[in-house]
């Protein structure tokens, strides 16, 4: 994973030795829609026993009434919480067509486990005031896209179970997942778009058979596998990779090739993608 330029700049920070709170900076973002605003504001630079990311608070106005003051805190306990890696981090958007647009927060989990996460706020017109869902994206990360052009996004990610699993996790890769946003709940829908799902599988085959996996490609081959088997073809996909498998050119660091594909046809089912 890449580190995003907020976390190179506090890295940086840190390593000048600046300190106080005089080297804290105070940044605002909002978006809006119809009537709806948000606010998100943090600070930025040293807190004394760290440099980071603190003081996270999301406002939201409704026809110019404060409806949400919320003081953010880190999915998990303990680690630190960061703006995500895009340029914008809150977004006022409708996702499921209800003509009521949600407001949703990219962030970025510090510590040994961190990932990208969203926060999603949806309005419950019978209390006034909004209700959030947390949803983990991982390493993957997402882009939003109207892939059926109707005028609704969907969540393009990958499956994040793939890290690890054949390989280190910066040799994973991960078949194409998609979601879609409804009645406050994200949903899988990644067979409903089999030509994303196809491309993604190009992509993977075109990987596996760069220089850049010569070493290695168990990672990217189970990922292109996932992808094959989301479009109704794991037959053909397994068979060919026993093909590569008796060929030598599945590459595996750790374990026999043989081993290897038993292990992902286990995986292709565990994970659903094999049914």
């Amino acid at each position: 994973m890449k580190l995003g330029s907020l976390a190179c700049a506090a890295i940086a920070l840190l390593a000048s030795g600046a300190g106080g709170t005089a080297n804290r900076r105070h940044i605002v973002e909002t978006a809006a829609a119809g009537n709806v605003h948000a606010r998100f504001s943090y600070d930025y630079g040293d807190f004394g026993s760290y440099v980071g990311h603190g003081n996270q608070r999301l406002t939201v106005r409704r026809h110019g009434f404060l409806v949400l003051n919320a003081r953010l805190r880190p999915h998990w306990h303990g680690d630190g919480m960061w703006p995500g890696f895009h340029q914008r981090h809150v977004f006022v958007q409708d996702l499921d067509g209800d003509h009521e647009p949600e407001v949703f927060l990219d962030l970025l989990q510090g510590g040994a486990h961190g990932g990208e996460y969203s926060v999603i706020y949806r309005y419950v017109r019978s209390r006034r005031t909004y209700r959030f869902r947390t949803h983990i994206w991982w390493d993957p990360g997402y882009r939003l896209r109207d892939l059926h052009h109707g005028g609704l996004p969907e969540f393009v990610s990958g499956d994040h179970r793939f890290m690890g699993q054949f390989t280190d996790e910066a040799d994973s890769s991960w078949p194409a997942q998609i979601w879609r946003y409804r009645d406050g709940w994200l949903f899988d829908v990644t067979r409903r778009f089999p030509e994303t799902v196809r491309r993604d599988a190009l992509r993977e085959w075109r990987w596996a058979s760069s220089s850049r996996y010569r070493r290695e490609n168990a990672g990217i081959l189970a990922a292109w596998a996932g992808d094959e088997c989301l479009v109704g073809r794991c037959a053909s996909a397994l068979s060919r990779l026993d093909a590569f498998r008796r060929s030598g050119r599945i590459r595996v660091i750790g374990d026999t090739p043989k081993h290897y594909l038993l292990h992902l046809r286990r995986f292709l089912r565990q994970t659903g993608c094999l049914r």
